[in-house]
């Protein structure tokens, strides 16, 4: 059986380093001090841009980090930054690929991962893809901060009820188990086997999605 784990808005504020995980670099390598400090300086201007709703002009400083100083320590930083400003100026697929990249240099278990989840979601909800935005939603790990799952299941929700039961499948059968919004998936994957009136296999899955955590 599929087992295992919604509207959310990103987070608008740069996150704050989780203290047992270090911050990401694009690249590793050596870089003198120089060009570290510029990096540095970029993206404090990217970041205080961003603040100051000038979304332009910090996706244009944190790209600078990401591409001219790969190895620079704030680099990592700099994607999901790069990727919370793209989303302001619309560039959507420059926001799911920046916030992709910045959860795959993350440690297992670094919550920071769900906040890029979020974000990419959000980018394809805007586009209008609400398959590839369950997809980002299901990839939120389980020991995701529990102050974004609202948000996740939220969205998860919109998702779902926008999807037929062939789209639905195929998402959860190439997506991992025991993420944190499979049950609202299950669940709808379930309702939508009843409407067409599999009541067997629909039962057998609503019990998966209550096994796997979902509220009735």
């Amino acid at each position: 059986l599929w087992a295992g784990g919604c509207k959310a808005p990103p987070p608008t504020a740069a996150p704050t380093r989780p203290e047992r995980f270090p911050d990401p670099v694009v690249q590793r390598g050596p870089l003198s001090p120089t060009p570290e400090a510029r990096a540095a300086e970029l993206f404090r201007a990217a970041e205080e841009a961003l603040a100051a709703g000038n979304a332009t002009e910090a996706q244009a400083s944190a790209a600078q980090v990401v591409e001219l100083y790969p190895q620079a320590p704030v680099s990592g930083l700099a994607l999901l930054t790069l990727a919370r400003a793209a989303l302001q100026t619309g560039a959507l697929q420059t926001a799911d690929e920046a916030a992709e990249r910045f959860a795959r240099l993350l440690a297992e278990g670094d919550p920071r991962a769900a906040e890029a989840r979020l974000l990419q979601a959000e980018a394809q909800a805007r586009r209008g893809d609400q398959a590839a935005r369950l997809e980002r939603l299901l990839r939120i790990e389980p020991r995701a901060p529990a102050a974004l799952v609202p948000q996740a299941l939220e969205a998860a929700r919109e998702a779902v009820a926008a999807l037929d039961r062939p789209q639905l499948e195929r998402i959860l059968q190439r997506t991992p188990t025991g993420q944190q919004v499979r049950p609202v998936a299950l669940a709808r994957y379930a309702a939508l086997l009843g409407q067409e009136g599999r009541a067997e296999e629909a039962g057998r899955f609503a019990q998966a999605a209550l096994d796997a955590g979902a509220i009735v």
